[in-house]
Order: structure tokens, then sequence, then C-alpha cells
């Protein structure tokens, strides 16, 4: 049975997560891509074309994790059909679900169920309401946010990273990860991100 399931930036994710008894990263491992390598990362073509270098930069910072075999294809802006692994990154008024909270950032993953739950697409939606940019500000009273943080977060929804809060009290390294969004500059995986990638990928 397929599902279309959000995941958002800047508030709790919709999903159920399973606490991790040792490791600080909130995954879920049972919801996941069929395979490792090789999933494409493409921006729409509403996308400006000037954020390629960043979000291939955010694609490329979750590959070649040490215990991973996971890697992210990144193709031009606006290439033509769709990716049979992977998916597009937008930058849209109105994504399917809408941008709850005024989150700059939500991703929508669809997935089918056969024993356990394999990911077959995920989408990224960037909140055109924020003014973007490419040096790492974010500030989200003047809704300023920084597009490298933003989208690698975001594909760490797509590998099925949760923010930290869903399973419980934060340590001090969810607190510094990627997958926790307080409006830092993250442009790459921390330890704690990194192990989460390795438990499932």
């Amino acid at each position: 049975m397929a599902s279309l399931l959000p995941v958002l930036v800047a508030t709790v994710s919709a999903v159920t997560a399973v606490p991790q008894s040792v490791d600080a990263y909130c995954a879920q491992p049972a919801i996941r891509w069929a395979t490792g390598p090789g999933h494409g990362v493409i921006p729409s073509t509403n996308t400006p074309s000037g954020w390629n270098t960043a979000l291939q930069a955010s694609a490329t910072a979750w590959n070649n994790i040490a215990g991973s075999t996971w890697s992210f294809n990144f193709s031009p802006r606006g290439t033509f059909g769709p990716p049979f692994n992977g998916g597009w990154i937008y930058e849209q008024t109105n994504p399917p679900g809408g941008y709850q909270n005024g989150a700059p950032g939500v991703t929508y993953f669809s997935y089918f169920t056969t024993g356990s739950s394999i990911l077959t697409w995920s989408n990224s939606y960037l909140n055109p309401a924020y003014t973007w940019n490419l040096t790492g500000t974010l500030n989200q009273s003047q809704l300023q946010a920084d597009v490298r943080t933003i989208a690698t977060h975001e594909l760490g929804h797509w590998l099925y990273l949760n923010h930290p809060d869903s399973c419980g009290t934060m340590t001090t390294a969810e607190v510094a990860a990627v997958m926790w969004p307080n409006w830092t500059k993250k442009w790459a995986p921390t330890a704690d991100d990194q192990a989460g990638i390795a438990s499932i990928y």
C-alpha cells in the first residue's frame, strides 16, 4: 500500500520514530531505500540555477560515510525525466501539504510495503517566502535561510533520519547534528548524523 508522509525541517516529524538505545541519532531503519548507492538528486526548473553548487555540496555531503554504502548522484537543474530512485528539489509556493509552521523547507516521500517499507522517491521544497542565501546566514524572524544548510537537512530526511527530539530528550551530539534544525549554519553531517546513516545503509 502506498503512503505519502511529510517530514519537516522546523517542526517535529509526523512520522513515528523508533528510539535508539545506544546511538544519539534518531532514525527509523524499517523505512529505507531498497539499495544504497546511486540515487538521483535533481533541482527542478523552478529552482534557481545559481543554487546548483550548494545543492550538489549538500547531496555529496552524505556520500562516503564510513560504514555506509550510500551515495547520492547530483544532476543538473531541470534534467529531463523522472529519477527511478531519488527525487527533486523545488522552490515552490505550495507543496502538497504546505509549509507547516512557516518552515523554510519540507520533504515528502512515498513508499510501498512488502513486508518492510522501501522508499521509492522523495521531493524537497524550499519555501519562497524566505530570502535565500549561499553564505550560511539563517534568521527565523527575518525569514532568512541558507540553501546548503536547509538542503543538507532535508536530504537527511530522504535517508530517513528524523529530528532528534522525536526520540526523546536530546543529547549534546544531537543538538549539534544537521538533523536538529536550530537556525545554525550546518553544512556537513556530524558524527551523530553519520552514525545514523551507517546504521541504515
